[in-house]
């Protein structure tokens, strides 16, 4: 799951009413502003603008979304379904729809 997600999700970054105030071309983290659907794989490489983007949003300069494509996001719960499922054909629809519901 955890690889999933850092080959899948992207970041980006959305400006508060503060941040639109503070967050100016002369704010040393000027660059979280411009964040948008950047992938994890990338912002891992750059332990910098990680920890400049959590600066800010503790700050309450910006909110971070983290976001996955939908059809990659339904092919991943398709294939954990299948490894959890236990005889999706057999007596046990009560239990399948239980686990369905929690992943």
């Amino acid at each position: 799951m955890k690889n999933n997600i850092k080959e899948h999700a992207t970041v980006t970054t959305v400006l508060t009413e503060q941040g639109k105030k503070d967050l100016d071309l002369f704010h040393p983290s000027y660059r979280v502003k411009c964040v948008r659907q950047l992938p994890l794989n990338e912002l891992m490489n750059k332990s910098d603008l990680y920890l400049d983007i959590l600066q800010c949003e503790k700050a309450g300069l910006v909110t971070v979304n983290f976001t996955i494509d939908p059809v990659k996001q339904a092919n991943f719960k398709n294939w954990l379904m299948s490894l959890y499922m236990q005889d999706p054909e057999g007596s046990t629809d009560q239990w399948n729809i239980l686990r369905s519901e929690i992943i």
